[in-house]
């Protein structure tokens, strides 16, 4: 408990706020489209948790200085595949680590979880792995905030 998290690509909110629900002290999420943001700040509206939102570029990320190492958690949740360029994925990446604290955990998904695991070892050669925790595991995790 008690986390900061940064949400890069945060859409309409959802994950965002589920993080709030679960003990972060501070979300920020941050999303290209201003129609998501729009819905996200509706759904704080409509039950405030008390995350903010912002339209940025998570290519581009300026937050402000001030912000920079603040964040314990930058959740990258559905936003690497949208790089159409390996210039653009370095830029989001090293946007996310400029405003994590040290020692602090990048988190990205990219996939379906529900894409069996035997498909993976097509997507070997780019990198790609699935880990299946077990649910002990996954419960243990919601420690981290």
């Amino acid at each position: 408990a008690g986390r900061a998290i940064l949400d890069l690509a945060c859409g309409e909110g959802i994950y965002s706020r589920a993080m709030k629900r679960v003990g972060a002290s501070e979300v920020l999420g941050v999303d290209i489209s201003p129609e998501m943001v729009s819905l996200a700040k509706k759904a704080e509206a409509a039950e405030p948790l008390g995350c903010k939102f912002l339209v940025g570029d998570a290519s581009q990320l300026e937050l402000g200085v001030e912000e920079e190492g603040r964040y314990d958690i930058v959740l990258a949740l559905w936003l690497l595949n949208y790089a159409k360029t390996g210039e653009e994925l370095d830029a989001m990446v090293a946007g996310a680590f400029r405003y994590l604290k040290p020692g602090g955990r990048l988190v990205g998904i990219n996939d379906w979880p529900g894409n069996p695991l035997a498909s993976y070892s097509l997507y070997q050669p780019y990198g790609f792995i699935k880990v299946i925790l077990p649910i002990e595991a996954t419960r243990e995790s919601r420690k981290v905030l």
